[in-house]
């Protein structure tokens, strides 16, 4: 078994377990009698359960770089269609795990800690989504383009957490019409330089 098979299924038995018994069941030693998590690449090591969340996120932005085709850099290709293919393709890297991250989006709200680690996770998965269509991210034209992603993504995954069609056609028609909002919006304020979409 490679060692992405193995996250894979780590990963997939913590999800299972947030959503049959909750985030409060999950005990990392417990967990690791089950599972190798040596495999796990944390910097620093497991030293609580939020750092599996940490850990999980790295996955996915892993996951997705190497799903994401070179083509998706390619300026011939409308960028709103380019920032659509990336973030489905996010969506469908994260459907094994669904159960559990809809559990714990229940539990956000009343974890600051959640909220915290969530956000910076985010931040730094929508980064890597523009990076991977050539956009930069850094700088004050980075920082609304990541913003304005972020807003984008979330309003995708309240979509998904009930779209339960095989080809993902409710959440794919709430993420095109966010991108489409976003670029009147430029397009309106005059910014057609910041190329968000």
């Amino acid at each position: 078994m490679t060692k992405i098979d193995q996250e894979h299924l780590i990963y997939k038995n913590l999800m299972e377990k947030i959503a049959s018994d909750g985030w409060q069941s999950i005990d990392p030693e417990n967990l690791s009698q089950e599972c190798d998590l040596d495999v796990l690449n944390v910097t620093g090591g497991l030293r609580n359960k939020v750092d599996l969340l940490v850990a999980f996120s790295k996955y996915i932005d892993a996951t997705v770089a190497q799903s994401i085709d070179a083509d998706l850099k390619d300026d011939q290709i409308p960028l709103r269609e380019r920032l659509l293919e990336a973030l489905l393709i996010r969506f469908e890297i994260l459907a094994p795990y669904k159960p559990g991250i809809i559990k714990l989006m229940k539990a956000l709200p009343n974890n600051p800690n959640f909220v915290l680690i969530g956000s910076k996770s985010l931040k730094l998965s929508m980064e890597a989504t523009l990076a991977a269509v050539g956009l930069e991210s850094r700088g004050i034209q980075g920082t609304i383009r990541v913003k304005g992603l972020c807003v984008i993504f979330l309003s995708g995954v309240c979509t998904w957490s009930k779209d339960n069609s095989e080809d993902l056609s409710a959440t794919t028609r709430t993420l095109d019409e966010r991108l489409k909002q976003a670029e009147n919006i430029i397009l309106g304020l005059g910014l057609t330089d910041l190329k968000i979409v």
